[in-house]
């Protein structure tokens, strides 16, 4: 079975769970850039999990009150977890530039680590009764397999003695003579005595080498003969849309077909985004959305799940703040990375 793995999730207004970091990298730091989700919002809800499998468990809950009207997009808080790497986590949340506060929470009370040392006593106390077991029943049947070659070689000397006594000698020599009075007796030639013997077949040795020169394995592409490539693109969507136009459809098409010819795919990025401003609705999901139905299509045509990660974003990463350029922050990025043959 799978060993889930545990990792730290942020969620605000209880909308979307946004991974933040896995503890099973050891000691770190990562901070997450959080927006309001609606313009001039003056309260925010922000939940911090510990998350393992389909379970998650609470670790720490902000409320934070009496936010400054601004609009909705721009990056407003800051949260930054700092994890020891054992058990200790610390938690820093900023609020318009300045500190709104700072917790440190044990993780040993939700984390259940196993002793694998205390798990191998009991095997091998196993493994060395076993041992004291087996090693006499090992001891008689070695002594059983002795007796029975022993009496093998004995029956097989016997059966050659009596092959060699006078009788048997005596036997060997009548048939012997009946056999050459046989050979001398007068026969009919047959009809195939007068052919001539049989030509022995051409041998077959060249055709063989070839057919071992054609069967010999072309020799593998060496790491030393590929190079690493990096391909990039940009689909867009209808305003309050996820739905991959024909055109995105195409390029996505055509973006499948060059990974395909790789000779090795190492990772593929989806980043979902969406407009600024409070000019599309759930922002947060929209995006998702649109990283999902992207990465869909994408094992349609051929690319496996396994190698594509989905990431979301609303509008916390915009390509323009123009208000009259919105229609190119309702977007998903692609970047894939890859292997090929050096030309």
């Amino acid at each position: 079975m799978k060993k889930e793995i545990a990792y730290i999730a942020i969620e605000i207004e209880n909308t979307t769970l946004t991974r933040c970091m896995d503890l099973k990298d050891g000691k770190q730091s990562h901070t997450l850039q959080l927006t309001t989700m609606v313009d001039n919002q003056r309260r925010a809800l922000v939940t911090i999990f510990l998350c393992e499998g389909s379970t998650k468990q609470l670790l720490k809950q902000f409320d934070l009150t009496h936010l400054r009207p601004k609009p909705a997009g721009p990056p407003r808080f800051f949260l930054t977890c700092l994890y020891d790497g054992d058990s200790l986590l610390t938690i820093r949340l900023k609020v318009d530039g300045k500190e709104y506060a700072a917790e440190r929470v044990d993780l040993s009370r939700f984390i259940r680590r196993k002793r694998p040392m205390l798990l191998l006593i009991p095997v091998f106390l196993l493994l060395a009764a076993a041992a004291v077991l087996l090693i006499p029943r090992t001891c008689t049947t070695r002594k059983n397999k002795d007796r029975t070659v022993t009496a093998s070689v004995s029956a097989e000397e016997s059966r050659h003695s009596e092959k060699s006594s006078p009788a048997a000698t005596g036997k060997m020599t009548q048939e012997s003579s009946e056999t050459i009075e046989t050979q001398q007796s007068p026969a009919k030639p047959s009809p195939q005595a007068s052919s001539p013997p049989p030509t022995s077949p051409p041998q077959e040795q060249p055709q063989e080498q070839r057919k071992i020169a054609e069967q010999e394995p072309t020799a593998p592409v060496t790491a030393s003969a590929l190079r690493s490539v990096e391909q990039r693109l940009v689909i867009y969507f209808h305003p309050n849309d996820s739905k991959l136009t024909a055109e995105a459809q195409t390029q996505l098409r055509v973006f499948g077909r060059q990974l395909r010819e790789w000779n090795s795919i190492d990772v593929v990025s989806i980043e979902g985004h969406c407009a600024l401003l409070g000019t599309e609705k759930g922002r947060i999901e929209l995006s998702r959305e649109r990283a999902e139905k992207s990465a869909a299509f994408l094992e349609t045509i051929g690319i496996p799940a396994q190698e594509v990660s989905s990431q979301w974003f609303a509008g916390e990463r915009p390509a323009t703040r123009d208000p009259d350029k919105q229609e190119l922050n309702r977007r998903v990025e692609i970047s894939a990375k890859g292997k090929e043959e050096r030309q």
